[in-house]
């Protein structure tokens, strides 16, 4: 398991590792592939990912939520990923003292 670093005091904590989902739309994965392989790297320890409204032609953070519907149980995960598409650090620190460290 990959030991997770902290890019200021108190902070989430993050993967040294970070999925990318750019191309996204373009792997033609169905939304159980795309939960398996979501759920495979995190299972690595990578959960830290990268994504954003415009990666494919708009539509990765919709694909990736597509998949995370199909497990609620990693809620605390996709909120923290939303949070960091949008690129609200303090919304973060907000969310790791609700949910703790991701």
């Amino acid at each position: 398991m990959l030991e997770k670093i902290s890019l200021i005091e108190n902070g989430p904590l993050f993967s040294p590792f970070i999925q990318g989902y750019w191309r996204l739309a373009s792997w033609n994965m169905s939304v159980q592939e795309r939960l398996t392989f979501l759920n495979q790297h995190v299972d690595l320890g990578i959960t830290t990912v990268d994504h954003a409204d415009i990666y494919g032609n708009y539509e990765c953070e919709c694909l990736f939520g597509e998949a995370l519907k199909l497990a609620p149980s990693q809620l605390p995960f996709a909120i923290c990923m939303m949070l960091l598409g949008f690129g609200l650090v303090f919304a973060l620190e907000l969310a790791s003292k609700k949910f703790g460290n991701v």
